[in-house]
């Protein structure tokens, strides 16, 4: 694995520092700034956890990750870093050294080895959407992974890339920089121009007069999109003070996923599937529409459903990634409704498999 990578920029994004990140924070603050993605997003960190990851991967229960070569990384910066790890319960210190017995042994806790396999998700679907074959070369596998990390550590080519996700066309320049407000117009071509080159975003032009263009997002980056929720729900999970409260991040999952999911054979096409997100402030409704062979996402527009599924984000959170949908209120079709979810969450996992 290469673990070579700047320390505190990913493709020419700042994030904070696994330092920044890892520090307490009270339950009476606002909510922490740190996240999974951020965390990953820091080479150093992202070089202990991968080793430790391995390690453990290959049955060593404890591993003396200081005396493991990091290229670019000082042996300094790693012993910062793990002292960070420690405080947030990422990694544990299995035998500590006493100064002369030898080096401290470190391993994954339970959250460590949950953010290792979110981490061993984001791999497979950067390098699936960058279209690498598994003999890919460890430097472009690396490529395609800072390139999804630098993606997902910008506020700005998040707000892009899910406003693509969740637009039922490509869009032309005056609707996306609609659909982005309020970011500036400049900081949005800003931020629009690498996502093209990196493929993450089509810029479809048109032959005719004037010449047209419109952006789409590549289907292939579509459950990158969906890394927010899920590096949200890692955090509800490990870290008490933080909960999954944002309908507009699942709602952005089952839009950005809709296109990948295969109709369920009960399914006919023009039926659909009516699922709501609720929060104390209200709901947010959508139709999983049956078309072909494939899933659409629609908005609601009141017509008949044969299934239905309601509940908060968290819940809707731990059944696309649990598969435990105990949380929702299903109605109707219940069989339809478990199928077709499952559905939804074989298109974001089916890389990890």
């Amino acid at each position: 694995m290469n673990h070579k990578c700047d320390d505190r920029r990913v493709t020419g994004y700042r994030v904070q520092s696994a330092m920044e990140l890892s520090r307490p924070s009270t339950k009476s603050g606002s909510r922490r700034s740190r996240s999974a993605i951020a965390l990953l997003a820091d080479a150093p960190t992202r070089a202990i956890l991968l080793t430790l990851g391995e390690a453990s991967s290959r049955g060593g229960e404890a591993f003396a990750v200081t005396e493991h070569p990091f290229p670019g990384i000082t042996p300094r910066l790693v012993r910062d870093r793990l002292r960070g790890l420690e405080r947030a319960g990422i990694a544990v210190a299995v035998e500590r050294s006493t100064g002369h017995g030898g080096p401290t042994l470190w391993a994954l806790s339970p959250a460590g080895r949950d953010l290792f396999n979110l981490y061993a998700l984001l791999d497979r679907i950067a390098t699936h959407a960058a279209e690498l074959p598994a003999t890919a070369q460890p430097e472009r596998r690396t490529v395609a992974v800072d390139t999804a990390l630098g993606t997902l550590a910008d506020p700005v080519a998040v707000k892009v890339v899910q406003a693509l996700a969740l637009a039922d066309r490509p869009l032309d320049p005056p609707a996306l920089e609609l659909a982005v407000t309020p970011i500036p117009r400049r900081t949005l071509y800003r931020r629009l121009s690498p996502l093209v080159e990196a493929k993450v975003v089509h810029r479809i032009v048109g032959r005719t007069v004037p010449r047209s263009t419109t952006y789409a997002l590549n289907d292939r980056w579509r459950p990158v999109a969906t890394m927010p929720v899920l590096s949200t729900w890692w955090e509800s999970r490990h870290w008490d003070d933080v909960e999954i409260s944002d309908p507009e991040g699942v709602h952005g999952v089952l839009h950005a996923l809709a296109p990948l999911v295969a109709r369920p054979a009960q399914a006919k096409p023009g039926q659909a599937m009516r699922w709501t997100i609720e929060q104390p402030a209200g709901r947010i409704t959508g139709l999983l529409l049956f078309d072909g062979d494939h899933v659409i996402a629609a908005r609601d527009d009141q017509r008949d459903a044969l299934a239905q599924a309601t509940g908060a984000p968290a819940a809707w959170a731990s059944a696309l990634v649990t598969e435990r949908i105990t949380g929702l209120e299903i109605a109707g079709d219940a069989a339809l409704a478990r199928d077709t979810l499952a559905g939804v969450r074989s298109a974001l996992l089916s890389y990890i498999r």
